[in-house]
């Protein structure tokens, strides 16, 4: 034994103290299954469905000691408003980390959702942030579990709402974008131009200039000011983000199709037609789309004991 106190054969990063803190991220973000070399690294669809995500670790990472888990900061882009009792905190679950949370509540199906989760303010309540990072901790270092020495190569589990639900994208299952039709310099058009639009309601047509196709659908455009009394017409393409009070030079929504491939792409002086809830709209002025995917990134602290 040598005068550091230790034999030859030990590794002397297993006592050095200023090694007790490991740092992991977790960052989840919409896309198809992904590989490198051959090797999972991604398998989700998009963040709006509630499934499972699995992620495989840029390397290994040895926890040699039993250590303490304490979540750092969330940090999401493009998740939903906090504007219900649902939507006002994320449940995160992830399946290498022993997570053992109690919980007391009258709502059943809430109560199976926070059991064994991390429970996480949802901190963004105004439509502003969207296309813009939130973050969703106030403070540092709160303790999450115990872990016994391990090698971790991959993360899985899930991030949903209070009840389950996805906090992303808005719904319906499958949507993949996030939109802006941000540009909107002319009094808002159309039979409805006098509703304001609310969180949740259903779009099922958009198109640009009275002709063409549906972008939600690829299918023939129907002027929304003179709506098929079909049942196609009620099929639910899309969302409505964020409450927008008339004549709001943005519309923040979201939708199954991917718009701008399907060629929404209007310049100055087009005007796009939205069929929302059964209401006819037309928007006018120098418009643009922004299209944007969703994320999250946590960071967690891996405390080595004493």
């Amino acid at each position: 034994m040598d005068n550091n106190g230790f034999n030859f054969f030990e590794n002397s990063g297993y006592n050095n103290q200023r090694n007790k803190v490991k740092t992991l991220i977790l960052d989840v973000k919409d896309g198809n299954d992904l590989t490198i070399d051959g090797n999972l690294n991604q398998t989700k669809s998009n963040l709006n469905d509630a499934s499972e995500f699995q992620i495989k670790l840029f390397e290994p990472l040895i926890i040699d000691k039993p250590s303490e888990i304490y979540l750092d900061h969330l940090v999401t882009y493009n998740c939903n408003l906090s504007h219900t009792a649902s939507t006002s905190a994320f449940c995160l679950k992830v399946n290498e980390f022993n997570i053992q949370t109690n919980v007391a509540s009258y709502d059943d199906s809430e109560k199976n959702t926070i059991y064994n989760s991390i429970v996480i303010p949802n901190e963004n309540n105004v439509p502003e942030n969207y296309f813009g990072a939130v973050s969703h901790k106030g403070k540092k270092f709160n303790y999450v579990c115990d872990i016994n020495p391990t090698t971790l190569h991959s993360l899985s589990g899930k991030i949903t709402n209070l009840d389950g639900s996805s906090p992303f994208h808005g719904g319906p299952n499958g949507t993949v974008f996030t939109y802006a039709l941000t540009g909107i310099s002319d009094s808002w058009g159309g039979a409805n131009a006098a509703t304001a639009l609310s969180i949740g309601e259903q779009i099922v047509n958009i198109y640009i200039n009275n002709q063409g196709e549906n972008f939600l659908t690829g299918l023939a455009a129907v002027p929304p000011t003179n709506p098929p009394a079909d049942a196609g017409d009620a099929t639910h393409y899309g969302t409505v983000l964020a409450g927008q009070i008339t004549n709001s030079p943005t519309i923040i929504f979201t939708a199954k199709a991917d718009l701008i491939a399907n060629g929404l792409n209007p310049a100055a002086g087009d005007t796009v037609y939205m069929k929302i809830a059964g209401r006819a709209y037309e928007f006018s002025g120098n418009l643009h789309v922004l299209k944007q995917n969703a994320r999250f990134i946590a960071e967690f602290s891996i405390v080595a004991k004493n």
